[in-house]
């Protein structure tokens, strides 16, 4: 799922929370919200994306020897 449409998806759930409405009521509406708040809700998904993929183990320096 490409961050727009996790964006998407995050909008409809979020306002259908609010509204008490069914999520596919509010699909139709993000065509009509405005770039700058498409925007923000794209960003958010990243975001979320970022916090929510585990990180890659790191591996451990080699250890020296004197």
């Amino acid at each position: 799922m490409n961050s727009e449409d996790l964006g998407k998806e995050l909008y409809c759930i979020h306002a259908s929370l609010r509204s008490g409405c069914a999520k596919e009521v509010h699909e139709d509406a993000w065509q009509y919200l405005n770039p700058y708040e498409q925007q923000l809700w794209i960003n958010t998904a990243k975001e979320m994306k970022n916090l929510l993929t585990p990180a890659k183990s790191k591996k451990a320096a080699p250890a020296t020897e004197d």
